[in-house]
């Protein structure tokens, strides 16, 4: 019973500690040299398809922030809940963008 409760315990101790650290968009924006180079895995909205010669993604969005997303292969819906994983990059034409590797829904 005991050993139970010790792993209850830690179990919640856990989900408490890691929830609210999820990475969004607006809190990527703090502080995005702190992430660029880097594999992220970053929540926000799905956006509007990027309609750029040569570049193939989607806009994501969280509390007014908007980056865009490089993706080749399918695009979540537009309004969808996701969570996308990848490199962020910086360019001249993007801004702070994510090279993504792939995305889930939340």
């Amino acid at each position: 019973m005991l050993m139970h409760s010790l792993q209850l315990f830690l179990i919640i101790i856990i989900i408490l500690t890691t929830s609210g650290c999820q990475l969004t968009v607006s809190r990527m924006y703090k502080n995005p040299e702190k992430y660029l180079g880097k594999e992220i895995t970053i929540a926000g909205t799905a956006g509007d398809k990027i309609g750029l010669p040569s570049v193939n993604g989607f806009k994501l969005e969280h509390k007014g922030k908007v980056m865009a997303v490089l993706y080749d292969n399918a695009h979540p819906e537009k309004g969808k809940l996701v969570r996308v994983s990848g490199i962020l990059k910086k360019s001249d034409l993007l801004g702070y963008y994510l090279e993504a590797d792939g995305w889930e829904g939340v």
